[in-house]
């Protein structure tokens, strides 16, 4: 079935009715509502082109060209020609129909005819990546609801009785990913996304095919979640949903469970506050003594085995990762009660929990790794701070006059185990009563581990992935703030309303008063990152120990980042792994005597058989060689004959090409536009340049995005080049 136009299609239903809506209600106590159960979906393809100094459109391509693909030309026309975007075709789906037209306003012919089909039932329209597609309706729909969770970032938009909603948020995988999965290839090659197109040009065959298959990729995907949840309102808006549903079902078995996590939940906007800032999130660090040139393999029998000689360590560059780092933190102690101010001493391994507004007095690190973050400090009021001897290692904490921040009783263990000082004064002390996570939470996040294990050796990798985030978005439904400010829209302004102390009182008292919105504590996830950095870098400091116990100097570890330890492990430090993972297992099957869950739910097989131990540490990737620029920047081989991969924050992995050896990469390498495979977003706010297309036809809207090619310069700050440097020359010397 292809595409028709839009008027055809509403002219054949007037005439013989194709489309008869599924229409059902729901009656409640006070009112009886009416929903329509079909998936209806809508695109749009956009031509972006600059005008140049004489007034005219020139296209992507026609930069190029003109620049002689010169890079350097081609950023001056991007940075000084206006910028514009201008809507050609756009695409509905109803069920399997997909009607198109050719100007965007004429949309609001179909969105009446649906209002019209559906008589006043609620009716849901998806988009996949709705920001984008916001930045050009709502010139012309007048939308009367919106929720944003970020600026420009919608997660549902109403108008009258439909709601606009995305499902990018709900699979987070692109439409291209997504067909893959289910069986439906995207279209790809088929537009030109450099080249100049308009309303009135006409288009191919092939062209119409391509804007269509993006929706039939997500008609067939939709379909599966329809089948799968019964209603398309009870498609969950976010990926998160899926769980949030589920343990807010099983926590309805348990008597008095949503009043115990309201209870549990902040009630004044300074608990709220508090809580905010003891949250922090992943760690990832570089150690700074690694940082800067190339490490090998130097291990026979390990792929990539680079033969220096005798007198060098049987060494290899690994990376040991956590499995399901998130989940297994979640079987250690949690708060069971809210947090109350108290003025009594800390006692801190009291088997209590508490939240402490701590300053440190002449912080310093004990070794070259610092793991805590200098953005977590607080001011107090009154304080006399004096920042200035703040010293940091990208970011991290090196050494510090006076540094004050909310911490965990688990956070502190981490800052002593890593740092040094002169004194700890407490400020405030909140404490609560610990216990174990329910055992319904704990048993339903053991069921989501033993899906994703049994599809981890799937062949197609996307389906592992999806029940991965599933079973991550347990700790999402923690983490995820209780408190979100405003976003509304002044003119064609985004703008952040801050709420005020009565806003988030309200807020919160819906907590208390309505508690079947809670599923789990906030507070919960503060631990579990909490648990997850202290397991981390404890175990990093147990494969740094000498065989006597001492330690002076981190030789081994390279890198973290979140749930993995890199750096130069030999076979010794292999089997002090295997130590830790017994003791992990040992300790496993004790937690789960003391709540009488099913030890065997912790360990269940994948499909060759092999038993997949929750937060056991495995050897998951051994590198030929490998280089460190900092945080998110790093560049490795596999193997000899491997060609260089890139892990750079912002940049494409695709883009590693550019770099003909690991050694390339190194401040001021620079990913041109044409090497970088980035984009730039652009959004353009009611100054669209209104111009006349080489074809005739007149640009009228006046907001919407441009995508260009951009390109990407690693650079870094002073501070951690200087960092750098020193422990170069210290080799050197």
């Amino acid at each position: 079935m292809s595409m028709i136009p839009y008027k055809d299609f509403i002219s054949a239903d007037e005439r013989d009715n194709i489309w008869k809506p599924r229409i059902y209600s729901v009656k409640t106590k006070k009112k009886e509502k009416f929903y329509c159960d079909d998936i209806i979906c809508f695109d749009i393809e956009v031509c972006n082109f600059y005008v140049d100094p004489l007034g005219n459109a020139r296209s992507i391509n026609d930069i190029f060209e003109l620049c002689s693909y010169k890079t350097d030309l081609i950023e001056e026309c991007f940075t000084t020609w206006t910028a514009g975007c201008l809507p050609y075709i756009w695409q509905c789906s109803i069920n399997d129909w997909v009607v198109y037209g050719r100007e965007l306003p004429d949309f609001m012919h179909i969105l009446k005819y649906i209002r019209k089909k559906v008589a006043g039932a609620e009716t849901h329209i998806w988009i996949h990546h709705i920001n984008y597609e916001y930045t050009f309706l709502r010139e012309f729909i007048p939308f009367t609801d919106k929720f944003f969770t970020e600026a420009r970032k919608p997660l549902k938009l109403e108008y009258e009785n439909i709601i606009f909603r995305c499902s990018y948020r709900l699979v987070m995988m692109s439409l291209e990913k997504w067909g893959e999965k289910i069986g439906v290839p995207k279209a790809v090659g088929d537009l030109d996304y450099h080249a100049l197109y308009t309303p009135i040009q006409e288009l191919t065959e092939q062209q119409l095919h391509y804007c269509e298959m993006d929706l039939r990729v997500m008609i067939k995907g939709l379909t599966n979640y329809l089948v799968t949840y019964g209603h398309i309102r009870l498609i969950p808006f976010t990926q998160t949903g899926m769980p949030r549903k589920d343990i807010k079902d099983e926590g309805r078995k348990v008597k008095g469970w949503n009043r115990k996590v309201g209870k549990m939940q902040p009630k004044t906007p300074e608990e709220w506050k508090i809580m905010h800032a003891t949250y922090c999130g992943g760690l990832t660090l570089c150690n700074p003594d690694k940082a800067g040139y190339v490490l090998q393999c130097h291990t026979p029998g390990v792929p990539g085995y680079v033969n220096v000689g005798t007198d060098q360590e049987p060494v290899a560059q690994r990376s040991i990762d956590r499995k399901s780092a998130y989940p297994a933190a979640m079987l250690q102690k949690y708060p069971a009660s809210e947090f109350m101010l108290t003025t009594a001493p800390v006692q801190w391994d009291d088997g209590n929990h508490h939240i402490c507004l701590v300053e440190y007095i002449n912080l310093r690190a004990r070794y070259d790794v610092t793991p805590q973050s200098a953005s977590k400090r607080v001011m107090i009021s009154g304080a006399n701070y004096n920042y200035d001897g703040l010293t940091k290692n990208n970011g991290k904490i090196i050494t510090c006059q006076r540094f004050a921040l909310y911490v965990t009783e688990v956070d502190k263990l981490l800052i002593d185990m890593y740092y040094q000082y002169d004194e700890m004064v407490v400020h405030s002390h909140r404490i609560a009563l610990s216990d174990w996570m329910p055992k319904h939470v704990i048993e339903y996040m053991l069921l989501r581990y033993e899906a994703k294990t049994l599809r981890k050796t799937d062949a197609d990798p996307t389906i592992y992935n999806i029940e991965k985030q599933k079973l991550n978005a347990i700790y999402g439904l923690m983490g995820t703030a209780l408190i979100h400010n405003d976003i509304v829209e002044e003119g064609w302004e985004f703008v952040t309303k801050f709420k005020d102390d009565a806003e988030i009182m309200k807020e919160l008292k819906k907590l208390q008063d309505f508690d079947y919105n809670n599923v789990l504590p906030y507070s919960w996830g503060c631990y579990v990152t909490s648990w997850q950095r202290l397991s981390l870098m404890s175990t990093a400091l147990e494969l740094e120990k000498e065989p006597d116990g001492t330690l002076k100097h981190f030789r081994k570890l390279s890198y973290t980042d979140t749930d993995s330890l890199k750096g130069a492990y030999d076979p010794d430090d292999m089997r002090r792994v295997d130590h830790i993972n017994k003791q992990i297992i040992e300790w496993t099957r004790w937690r789960c005597e003391q709540q009488g869950i099913d030890y065997n739910k912790t360990c269940p097989e994948d499909k060759k058989g092999r038993k997949q131990y929750l937060g056991t540490w495995e050897n998951d990737a051994n590198y030929y060689e490998i280089k460190y620029e900092g945080a998110k920047r790093y560049a490795y081989r596999m193997d000899p004959n491997d060609t260089v991969h890139i892990t750079i924050a912002g940049v494409p992995k695709e883009a590693g090409h550019v770099l003909k050896s690991v050694d390339d990469l190194k401040e001021g390498l620079t990913f041109d536009l044409f090497q970088s495979r980035k984009n730039l977003c652009q959004y353009i706010d009611g100054d669209n340049p209104q111009v006349t297309m080489p074809d005739g036809y007149k640009v009228t809207n006046k907001c919407g995005c441009i995508i260009r090619p951009t390109s990407y310069k690693l650079t870094l700050e002073n501070e951690y080049r200087q960092l750098i440097k020193y422990y170069i020359s210290q080799k050197q010397t």
